[in-house]
């Protein structure tokens, strides 16, 4: 008995019918792929979130304002008027020779909180390079300041452009110290390198509140000046949405001792809120 082949109709559907299985397949397993990219993403961001919110808690927990009274004093002659302007304002213009020790503002077009602190802030340096170490650098030039110098730490929370322009990056910024005499100076080199805290934002909001309501800048030196609360809302470009509040505690003292001169009342009275 002689058997029979397919025909070439039967081998046109086999055809097709194998092409859409395989089809199937791929788009299966291609869904499977984007679902996997997608959670991996997903979790990147969360953990970057959980980042953000542990230094910016960590800072805010450990403000150093200026010396209690540092205002009255630096402008002896100023009336009540006129210093009720500056402490009762909630973002007053800046005082000649008195840096200010806590500032968010969006005077670059992005919002920046730029503050001084006790203590580094969790999450913006590694393990290899963490607050023991750092603060264990020294000076070789006895005139020039350098990091492990500093009684507190000022810094700023930046907003930066992805380098692909396609969303935004939060970076923990180190910057040198404010309110130096013309005659001091101070090694940038012995800076931390700043620190990318979460790289796929959409959204950022700073918030303060204060006794006058709810803002978005605020400009302080002493403690009296700091908002009770600081609020942050963030916004991935996947959609993850945050909002957390902080309450602010601080130590208030200077940023950096002279080194010419050592002079314990210019730490002022220790507290917090």
């Amino acid at each position: 008995m002689r058997s029979r082949g397919f025909t070439l109709l039967e081998t046109m559907l086999a055809m097709v019918v194998g092409i859409l299985v395989l089809t199937a397949a791929l788009g299966v397993m291609a869904g499977v792929r984007s679902s996997e990219s997608a959670l991996v993403t997903r979790a990147t961001q969360q953990r970057e979130l959980a980042d953000v919110r542990i230094a910016v808690s960590s800072a805010l927990a450990r403000l150093r304002p200026a010396p209690n009274n540092i205002v009255r004093q630096t402008i002896p002659n100023a009336t009540d008027e006129e210093l009720s302007a500056i402490l009762d304002v909630p973002f007053p213009a800046a005082i000649d020779g008195l840096a200010h020790h806590f500032e968010l503002s969006d005077d670059s077009g992005k919002p920046r909180l730029e503050v001084v602190v006790d203590r580094l802030p969790k999450a913006t340096y590694g393990p290899d390079a963490d607050e023991e170490s750092v603060n264990e650098e020294t000076s070789q030039q006895s005139s020039v300041l350098t990091f492990g110098d500093l009684l507190g730490y000022r810094g700023a929370f930046e907003l930066r452009a992805s380098q692909e322009r396609t969303a935004y990056e939060l970076w923990w910024v180190p910057l040198p110290p404010a309110g130096l005499e013309e005659n001091e100076q101070f090694d940038a080199s012995t800076l931390p390198e700043p620190t990318r805290l979460c790289s796929h934002l959409a959204e950022i909001r700073w918030s303060a509140f204060i006794d006058s309501g709810k803002v978005s800048k605020i400009r302080a030196v002493e403690a009296r000046q700091f908002p009770a609360y600081v609020e942050l809302e963030v916004k991935t470009i996947d959609g993850l949405y945050a909002s957390w509040m902080f309450e602010l505690g601080w130590i208030p003292g200077a940023e950096y001792e002279a080194l010419d001169e050592t002079d314990e009342s210019v730490l002022g009275e220790g507290g917090g809120a």
